[in-house]
This record gives C-alpha cells, structure tokens and sequence, in this order.
C-alpha cells in the first residue's frame, strides 16, 4: 500500500516537488537522543517564550516522542529540515549495534528508504522498495529486528523531512501510519525557524546536537 502523491495528491499531504540524484541524501550529522531534547529547551528560561515559537512545549515534545516510542517498538529515524543533503535535526532510535553497522556499511547513499523520501511525499511500506534494494539493507536489518517498517515525506515551503520507523513483529496499519504521520507534520512544523534562536542557544544546541545517546 502506497500513500504517496505519486498518483495524485495524497489527502493532508503537501504537494510533491521532484528531485533529482543531487538530492540524495549523504550524511546524518547530528544526533539529539530525546532525553537532550527535553533538556535543549529548558537551557535558558529567559527565552522559554521565544523557544516555543520554534518547537512545542516541553511536556508536548514529551508526549510526542512518547507516543512514537510506543508505536514504533523497534525505533525510528527522523530527519527534519534537510537542506543541501544535511537535516537541521536528527532523531534515530534503532538499535546502536544496527546504527554502527549501517554507518561502517556506508549505505545511505543506497538505501531505498532513502532515495524514496527525497523523490517523494507521503507514505510507502518498507517492502514494497524491496525490489530497489540492491545491496540488501532490509535483509540485513530484519537480522537486526527490524522487519517491517514504512518511510515517510514530508515537504512545505522548499523544506524537506524524511524519516522510517520500525517494528519487529508485524506491518504498520493504517491508523498507526496516520498518527505517526500527524505526529511527524507537528515536529515538522515546529522546527521550521531555528533561525529565531540567538547565538547562545544556539551554541547550547551545538554542544547537544554531537551526542549519539539512543533512548
């Protein structure tokens, strides 16, 4: 089952903007575990008010991530905000031994799921890119739990987010993929103007964003 914009504007979904190769994503640089989120915006209490213009409450992010740890048992890789092939934030929750691995393997750059969010919005299962898997990245990610999954893409405003979640034990249903979806489009929305950060919070992101903290 596909819910893409590839035959025809998927219903909530922003319109699809093509993409060539040069899209292809290279690197995921910066790594922010939840536990960091939560504390990122409660660096300054001076600029609560200004922060929440840019992401949602503590409590919200909170409940968000909560929910997504809940119908993703297996983890989930979310990238948000990619410009010229680097997201502004990136969350992965796999397992650190499957991290390490796809990482050593160098296999962004022929992932499926990959290739898939960048030349499309909305929602597609992991098997279904089966056939464009030519290195054998499900394979070898169902060895690590990972058995079933879906990607999914969001763009709006030139602004491209593209993450994949995961299950062990059986495919996504319909419901679950419309909630992760509503959940992603907040996150998506509420992370759109890091501009607005001065230089200090945003020296406070940097220092939080290098930590590779998975859970």
């Amino acid at each position: 089952m596909i819910r893409s914009n590839q035959a025809g504007q998927a219903k909530n979904r922003p319109p699809r903007r093509e993409e060539g190769e040069n899209g292809n994503l290279q690197r995921f640089p910066i790594w922010i575990s939840k536990t960091d989120l939560s504390r990122l915006y409660s660096v300054n209490a001076s600029t609560t008010m200004r922060v929440s213009k840019i992401m949602t409450s503590e409590a919200e992010i909170g409940t968000i991530l909560t929910k997504l740890d809940t119908l993703c048992p297996e983890g989930y890789a979310i990238a948000l905000h990619i410009k010229f092939t680097t997201p502004t934030y990136l969350f992965q929750t796999y397992k650190t031994e499957w991290i390490e691995y796809y990482s050593q393997m160098g296999w962004v750059l022929q992932d499926p799921t990959v290739h898939w969010g960048f030349q499309n919005t909305g929602t597609i299962h992991w098997y279904e890119l089966e056939e464009n898997d030519s290195q054998g990245i499900f394979k070898k990610s169902a060895e690590y739990g990972l058995k079933y999954g879906f990607v999914l893409s969001i763009e709006t405003e030139g602004s491209r987010s593209v993450s994949s979640f995961a299950r062990g034990d059986r495919n996504f249903t319909d419901d679950e993929i419309s909630e992760i979806s509503d959940l992603l489009e907040i996150l998506h929305d509420k992370t759109s103007t890091p501009e607005l950060l001065n230089d200090k919070e945003r020296d406070a992101l940097t220092r939080l964003s290098v930590l590779q903290t998975h859970g």
